[in-house]
């Protein structure tokens, strides 16, 4: 699809990324990297992809691993991309399951039922999953990046600025995604720039864990 349409050193840049991902992270989408590439120019993929290092370093450092992981999930779910929404709420889930031994309430395909929703349908359903105390810092993350989001309040405070950084980021760098980015399906996601993905062992026993959960339920 997009091959064609990128140089030889693009290309090869683009297949020794989707090589180095799937050695450090378990997985890759090769025509996603190429498809940013494209839409975005070599440049400017650069560029961006150096900004979402230093802001989800930034979230890490403020929230936590695992939350940071979510919000990024929840931006970019937000911008209609589940290449980064479901692999990064997969990588929480993952963090979450190995660290606490509990199956987090968000995971792929809980992003992928939320995402045809109305915005405000979605922030309804998103705080009743994240009814849970332990889930309380999140459940008001994520609402208060809604209400930036959405242009109902303006960054004020550290809080704001961090997750307004999310949001913008998010917003430039799933662009690329528009075509690939939305046909992606969950069962498919894997954990962008984390070592996590790596664990064959617990992503099959938090597959597991999820499907008899799943079945209990019914």
């Amino acid at each position: 699809m997009t091959g064609p349409q990128l140089s030889l050193p693009k290309r090869l840049a683009a297949r020794a990324l989707h090589t180095a991902l799937q050695l450090t992270c378990g997985g890759s989408r090769l025509e996603v990297h190429e498809e940013a590439i494209v839409a975005l120019g070599w440049r400017r993929f650069l560029e961006l992809s150096q900004n979402a290092f230093l802001v989800l370093k930034m979230l890490k450092e403020r929230y936590g691993e695992i939350d940071a992981q979510f919000i990024i999930g929840i931006a970019a779910m937000w911008n209609g991309c589940g290449y980064c929404g479901y692999g990064h709420a997969l990588t929480g889930a993952l963090l979450t399951f190995r660290d606490h031994g509990r199956l987090h309430p968000l995971d792929p395909h809980v992003l992928a039922e939320l995402l045809p929703l109305e915005s405000d349908d979605a922030m309804v359903r998103l705080a009743e999953l994240l009814a849970d105390d332990r889930d309380a810092s999140l459940r008001r993350l994520i609402a208060r990046m809604y209400e930036l989001r959405a242009g109902r309040a303006v960054p004020e405070t550290t809080d704001d600025h961090v997750l307004d950084a999310a949001l913008q980021t998010w917003t430039w760098y799933v662009e690329c995604s528009i075509v690939v980015g939305l046909t992606i399906q969950p069962e498919d996601a894997f954990c962008p720039g984390h070592r996590v993905g790596r664990d064959k062992a617990l992503l099959a026993r938090y597959r597991h864990a999820r499907a008899s959960r799943a079945v209990v339920a019914r």
